[in-house]
């Protein structure tokens, strides 16, 4: 999957771009939303620590939703991915894990504060892992993509075996860690949690 150096740093650049962007609309949306929104959120944010502080967490449910979750946005990006329209669609699911990311952690500083700040640190931590995941999985989507569009409209000459088998190679090397973020969220998360609640 080889393009110019300068071209494939600038989209590199360009996807830590969108996600710094898209991070930072996510820490500022809850200034926007309305009270009774921001009274959802409050609820949401309390329930769900007061589940950890009380050990009432349903850790079988919990993980199989995370791997579940984790593996749908593998699958999209990598499906994604195969289709010549993969660039656009690619930057926004990228940018849509960022802005949540930073949405998660404006949310509990606003229902804790200053505590919220430890809080939000250990409880992004995963999601974290998981944008540096997408990030790469999402360069190498963009990738493929265009090396598609090129060989389907400029018949330029491409192995497609060997860059569908190092696409293929690429993504499922990543899923492990995926997965094992996911162990981290559930398992490893609510205990740092519970030591500032």
């Amino acid at each position: 999957m080889k393009l110019p150096s300068q071209k494939r740093k600038r989209l590199f650049v360009g996807l830590i771009i969108v996600a710094g962007i898209a991070f930072l609309f996510g820490l500022l949306f809850v200034a926007i939303l309305s009270k009774s929104n921001k009274e959802l959120v409050s609820r949401t944010i309390t329930n769900f620590m007061s589940g950890i502080k009380t050990g009432k967490l349903e850790y079988s449910t919990a993980i199989f939703q995370s791997i579940i979750q984790n593996f749908s946005f593998w699958m999209i990006l990598f499906l994604i991915g195969m289709s010549i329209i993969g660039f656009p669609v690619i930057f926004l699911l990228f940018a849509s894990h960022a802005f949540t990311m930073g949405f998660s952690m404006s949310s509990i500083f606003y229902v804790y504060h200053w505590k919220g700040i430890i809080l939000s640190v250990i409880y992004i931590l995963p999601q974290g892992i998981n944008l540096c995941i997408y990030l790469v999985l999402s360069y190498y989507a963009i990738l493929f993509s265009k090396h598609l569009f090129n060989l389907l409209f400029f018949k330029k000459e491409i192995s497609f075996r060997r860059l569908m088998r190092r696409y293929v190679k690429i993504y499922s090397f990543f899923l492990v860690f995926l997965i094992l973020s996911s162990f981290i969220e559930v398992f490893l998360v609510p205990k740092f949690l519970s030591f500032f609640l």
